[in-house]
């Protein structure tokens, strides 16, 4: 996502916020064309959380799939332009997610408005940013119907969090999930023991994880899809970087 924030950090230095997250919500689908399919595998129907919103995007497409969406940010800084920015039917929570409510600290790179898309618990680069922790157990209300989960590594952590709402409520779930932060075996594995399988987006169809080398694939892809622009990207295309895992019950949807 490096390039994709570098741009975005130019933008934003130029743009009042209002364009800046109208522009991402419209251009975002070359990076994730999961947002352009929710109706694949979002409910049209109860709460979705989108977990590590950033500027919102992913919680734009929402609102207009769903009556309520919960926008979770933990930078300050971004989580105050989502909430001037989002629309009506999105409560923005400012906390970070892990598996317990209290005090933390969030690393935001200092190179430039956009780039806090990458800030993280799970690493000590750039800024030390003091912020409140949360469970998904504590925020989800009883009508979670699907979580977008982009946490930068520390997925395995807020899912632990999140027993409760796996066990009972079983909400359809997209993760981010990348071998070169997260513990992506652990994440599936912890999944799977809540009843839950894993499929993937490939060339246009959901495919199962299972008998797709993702690890492989990331690292054969990370370095050409890193090396390019992001206008290049929303123009032209690409190759694809496959990173974000689709969870769901036999008997969810």
């Amino acid at each position: 996502m490096g390039a994709v924030t570098a741009a975005v950090s130019r933008l934003a230095a130029l743009a009042p916020d209002r364009v800046v997250t109208a522009a991402l919500s419209a251009t975002y689908p070359r990076f994730e064309p999961e947002l352009a399919r929710l109706a694949d595998f979002c409910p049209p129907r109860g709460t979705a959380l989108d977990i590590g919103a950033w500027y919102g995007p992913w919680s734009r497409a929402l609102a207009r799939r769903v009556p309520r969406v919960v926008a979770v940010e933990p930078n300050p800084a971004v989580a105050a332009v989502l909430s001037r920015t989002a629309p009506g039917n999105v409560d923005v929570v400012r906390a970070a997610i892990t598996d317990a409510a209290g005090p933390g600290v969030l690393y935001v790179p200092e190179t430039g408005r956009g780039t806090e898309a990458v800030a993280s618990m799970a690493t000590r680069v750039g800024s030390a940013v003091p912020v409140t922790t949360t469970t998904i157990d504590r925020i989800a209300p009883p009508d979670v119907s699907f979580i977008k989960l982009d946490v930068e590594g520390m997925e395995a952590t807020a899912l632990r969090g999140a027993t409760d709402v796996l066990s009972t409520r079983a909400p359809v779930l997209l993760i981010e999930l990348e071998y070169r932060r997260s513990p992506v075996d652990e994440v599936v594995d912890l999944l799977a023991d809540h009843g839950y399988t894993a499929e993937i987006l490939e060339d246009g169809h959901w495919r199962p994880l299972t008998g797709f080398d993702l690890a492989t694939h990331q690292e054969r892809a990370l370095p050409e899809v890193d090396g390019r622009g992001y206008l290049s990207k929303v123009l032209f295309g690409g190759p694809r970087y496959i990173n974000n895992v689709l969870f769901r019950k036999p008997s969810a949807g």
